[in-house]
């Protein structure tokens, strides 16, 4: 009896490592999946909408597989006003947007106006691809407020209350995150062109009286 129970411990810690091996494994064949945003123009025009592409990036030459997204982002009130996401040619998706009820009170209303915001997608059945070139996810829509020669729209690493992480989920592990880089943008907002014009016109102005 007592033979036979030593056995059955041995087993037992050999299927956990074993487990645990296999844990690793599996781990180790999918890398790091980026959150990247891509700013469509150079510059805006006040009143203008700004588009900008949230990509789900592999960190390797090989496609990656995620199941699902959570991301905290950022933006300055001051030059930028939330409009909404539009998924159109994005990556097909179970859900992705900005949902009304979050988990760290971020959305204070749908498209939420206080800078800060809660973005989600999930996929059920076959896992979504990431590739090196980059996936569109979704594209974030802004207007344009005022002048600025750079304001960042920030992808978050954390936020919120109780504070939540970003996360890029694994499609077999569940609550693994697989989550690599986050690359924010940054959008230049410039004046109508007739008041360049104007400005440009009352300088030559007051060039000539001088």
């Amino acid at each position: 009896m007592p033979r036979r129970s030593t056995t059955i411990v041995g087993v037992s810690k050999a299927g956990f490592f074993a487990l645990a091996v296999l844990f690793l494994a599996v781990s180790a064949v999918h890398g790091d999946v980026d959150l990247e945003l891509r700013v469509s123009d150079e510059a805006a025009t006040i009143g203008d909408m700004v588009s900008l592409a949230l990509c789900v990036v592999s960190d390797s030459v090989e496609d990656q597989p995620f199941r699902a997204v959570d991301l905290i982002f950022s933006w300055d009130t001051d030059f930028l006003r939330l409009l909404g996401v539009d998924n159109t040619g994005a990556v097909s998706m179970l859900f992705s947007g900005l949902p009304a009820i979050d988990s760290y009170n971020l959305n204070e209303e749908v498209p939420p106006q206080d800078g800060d915001g809660f973005y989600n997608a999930m996929v059920l059945g076959s896992p979504a691809i990431a590739t090196p070139e980059g996936t569109l996810l979704t594209t974030f829509q802004f207007q344009a407020l005022a002048c600025t020669l750079g304001s960042e729209v920030a992808l978050e690493e954390c936020g919120g209350s109780p504070v939540g992480r970003s996360r890029v989920f694994h499609p077999v592990t569940p609550n693994l995150s697989i989550l690599g880089d986050l690359r924010s943008a940054t959008v230049t907002i410039v004046p109508e062109p007739g008041v360049l014009v104007v400005l440009a016109f009352g300088g030559l102005v007051l060039l000539r009286r001088r």
